[in-house]
């Protein structure tokens, strides 16, 4: 859709949009909305079959995407992502990351390390390094959008969920300081 941006009108068409963690659920929605807006679309996740298949659902419906299995937790895998959307289309204008593990849900006095580890490697560390790797593009062409997708898990306490919750913080944490640094670059970051 078009959208009001300092007064002006604003369309997405023949942006690059990557949505991460986008083989189903929200960022298959986000994905499904981009493409019909006329935004070149990267579905991005770890589930290569379901990427895959929204990737085409978004061809067959006359968008255009393409589908990359990306294990955002992973530094090289992001930097393929990154590599495999400007091969293709020259850029990167918006990144969602939507990509986000909720479960297994452990109560606190269950939790361990490999758990905690887990969690916030994909939800925190994947939204940093996502990020990092769009910053960089976006800044030095001077302009982009990174959302970064949250919950209540950010301000309120919920049983059996320590790592996610603490991860939801993190990334409204993250995503101010990440708006501060990043403004002076043309780079919106937005939190969902």
């Amino acid at each position: 859709t078009d959208t009001i941006f300092r007064g002006k009108l604003m369309s997405i068409k023949d942006q690059v949009a990557i949505v991460t963690g986008s083989a189903n659920g929200i960022g298959s929605a986000i994905a499904r909305r981009y493409g019909r807006e006329g935004c070149k679309v990267v579905v991005a996740d770890i589930d290569s079959d379901g990427a895959n298949a929204i990737a085409n659902e978004i061809n067959s419906d006359g968008g255009v995407a393409i589908a990359v299995a990306t294990d955002v937790s992973d530094e090289a895998q992001v930097n393929s992502l990154f590599e495999s959307a400007v091969s293709e289309f020259g850029t990167v204008d918006i990144l969602v990351n939507n990509a986000g593990l909720i479960s297994p849900m452990k109560h606190f006095l269950e939790a361990d390390k490999n758990w905690w580890d887990m969690i916030v490697g994909v939800n925190l560390t994947g939204t940093f390094l996502c990020s990092l790797a769009a910053g960089k593009l976006m800044a030095k062409k001077g302009g982009g959008c990174i959302i970064n997708m949250s919950s209540g898990g950010a301000t309120r306490a919920h049983r059996c969920f320590v790592a996610y919750d603490a991860t939801k913080g993190g990334i409204e944490a993250m995503s101010r300081a990440m708006a501060l640094d990043l403004g002076p670059y043309g780079v919106r970051v937005n939190i969902m």
